[in-house]
């Protein structure tokens, strides 16, 4: 039976938005105390963990800077090099920073990647029995520029630019069969841009305030190279309230594309944000719903713990979903946090979904 799932997903967190008694003006704001240094850096050998990694070994260098300035948001800095259990690696560089009063945000990031991941089909009745590995081997790089119009208010545009060659490819599968778009790798070049209105009260763990967020990108041929042209309209729509040490957040995300995209840039259920407990791409199409509510209790002051429930899927329209084939996901978490003047935070979440649990390990909250 078709389904509307754009606007029921999106009813929890507009309700959960409305009651947000707190004015923006008056969040509450992630200061440092005037002793405090404002530059925090970790720089050590760690371990993380998703599904489609399995347990990833990697030299990381995690900055965040805290301005006295209460009005201004932290900036973060990482640097990494990680090889997984799964043979990916990665080399790349992240950064998010924001100007005085938040005027302006500058986020961006660049890595180069070798990352065999699975491949199952398309739709929503993908078979697990299908997967296939491919290997796609290049470059991506991403900048995004925010500019604020008013309280709350922003404008964005940026783009993303993503060279990636299939090295490998299963023997007999699908992707060798070269009937499946972007096959044996693509060229993209997309501009993007949007308006987004954000309250948050810190970007790093949210505990008040609401995030929405408009976006629309093209990919234009001809562009750096680029062989492809479609659109790809995004929304992506938080709200947070806390109520002594709980914290309830809530996420409801519609993402879909129109034109003809390469597989590889298909939306896919499965990252580290949302739909936590699917390995990333175990489910993509054309278009794509999920909605997840999750409680945080602080325990003290860098102790915390955290439970969410959550369902999504994905189609080739909006109008093709079915409620029968909508996808669960619940789990459990903890967070420790790194430092005394920020919210950053080590994240553990052991997820489950439809094909069994994942463990997550990561930096700050999913969402």
């Amino acid at each position: 039976m078709p389904a509307v799932p754009t606007l029921t997903t999106l009813a929890a967190v507009a309700a959960l938005a409305c009651a947000d008694t707190v004015p923006p003006d008056s969040l509450p704001a992630a200061a440092p105390a005037p002793q405090e240094r404002p530059w925090r850096l970790l720089a050590v050998p760690t371990v993380t963990s998703q599904p489609e990694t399995g347990f990833t070994a990697a030299f990381i260098a995690y900055a965040v800077y805290t301005p006295s300035d209460t009005a201004t948001r932290p900036a973060q800095y990482e640097f990494g090099l990680q090889g997984s259990q799964k043979q990916q690696r990665r080399f790349f560089v992240d950064w998010d920073r924001w100007s005085s009063g938040n005027r302006w945000r500058v986020q961006g990031s660049a890595e180069y990647r070798v990352y065999p991941l699975p491949f199952y089909g398309t739709g929503p009745n993908a078979a697990e029995s299908a997967e296939e590995i491919y290997e796609p081997e290049g470059v991506i790089v991403l900048l995004n520029v925010q500019r604020r119009l008013s309280k709350g208010w922003y404008v964005l545009g940026g783009g993303r630019f993503s060279a990636l060659d299939i090295n490998e490819r299963a023997a007999g599968g699908l992707l060798a069969a070269d009937t499946v778009p972007g096959s044996t790798g693509a060229t993209v070049m997309q501009w993007r841009t949007g308006l987004l209105y954000d309250t948050r009260d810190d970007v790093l763990t949210p505990r008040a305030g609401t995030f929405v967020s408009l976006g629309l990108g093209t990919a234009l041929p001809g562009l750096l190279g680029g062989d492809w042209a479609y659109g790809r309209a995004t929304l992506d729509a938080r709200a947070y309230r806390t109520v002594g040490p709980l914290t309830i957040a809530a996420q409801a995300v519609a993402e879909g594309l129109t034109g003809r995209a390469p597989f590889d840039d298909l939306p896919m259920l499965g990252t580290k944000g949302w739909m936590r407990g699917y390995a990333l791409g175990r489910f993509r199409d054309r278009a794509l719903t999920a909605v997840q509510v999750e409680g945080r209790l602080r325990l003290t002051r860098r102790l915390a713990g955290a439970a969410w429930v959550g369902g999504g899927g994905v189609a080739p329209t909006f109008a093709l979903f079915r409620r029968d084939e909508v996808l669960p996901t619940v789990g459990v978490g903890g967070r420790w946090g790194l430092f005394s003047n920020s919210r950053a935070q080590i994240r553990a979440d052991l997820a489950f979904g439809r094909d069994g649990r994942a463990l997550y390990l990561n930096l700050n909250e999913a969402f």
